[in-house]
C-alpha cells in the first residue's frame, strides 16, 4: 500500500507543478499581450478538470483516497492536499495575477481564491458521483467564472 501511495502522492505533483509552470509561462510569455478572461479560464478549468476525471490513473487514485480517508488519517491528509490546498493555491496564484495586472479588482486574494474554487470543486466532484450531470455541471461552472468575473473585473 505505501507503493501504491507514494505513486499518487508523486503524480499529484507532479500534475500539479505541470499545472503551475503552464500559469506561469502563460502568465510570463508576454505581459503586454496576456489578459486572461473569464473564457481563458474556464477553458483551463475544463482541460484540467477533463484530464483529472477521466485519467483512469487520477480516477483510481481519488476513489482509493476517498474510501480509505476514513480508515487512515495519512490518507486523508493526502487527498486534502492532492485534491483541495493544491488546487486552492493554484487558484490563489492566479487571482493575484489577475490582481497584480489590473484584470480583477484588489480585493481579499484569500476570499476571492475561495469564492472562485469552491463552487468548482463541488461540481467535480458532482461528475464524478454522476457522469450524466457533465454538461450541466459545466455550464454551471462557466456561469459561476463568469458571475466571478462580473463582480471583481475592474
Amino acid at each position: 500500500m505505501d507503493t501504491l501511495v507514494d505513486e499518487i502522492v508523486e503524480k499529484y505533483k507532479t500534475y500539479s507543478e505541470v499545472s503551475q509552470k503552464n500559469l506561469f509561462l502563460c502568465i510570463n510569455d508576454d505581459m503586454n499581450s496576456v489578459q486572461l478572461t473569464a473564457d481563458d479560464i474556464f477553458e483551463s478549468f475544463k482541460q484540467q478538470f477533463e484530464f483529472l476525471i477521466y485519467d483512469p490513473f487520477f480516477c483510481m487514485a481519488r476513489n482509493f483516497l476517498t474510501i480509505e480517508r476514513f480508515r487512515n488519517p495519512r490518507l486523508a491528509a493526502i487527498q486534502n492536499q492532492c485534491e483541495y490546498i493544491d488546487a486552492l493555491d493554484y487558484y490563489k496564484k492566479l487571482i493575484q495575477h489577475l490582481v497584480d495586472n489590473n484584470i480583477l479588482i484588489n480585493s481579499n486574494v484569500e476570499l476571492m481564491s475561495h469564492e472562485l474554487f469552491s463552487p468548482m470543486y463541488v461540481q467535480f466532484y458532482h461528475i464524478q458521483k454522476d457522469p450524466d450531470c457533465r454538461e450541466e455541471a459545466l455550464k454551471i461552472i462557466k456561469n459561476h467564472i463568469y458571475h466571478f468575473f462580473t463582480i471583481y473585473s475592474k
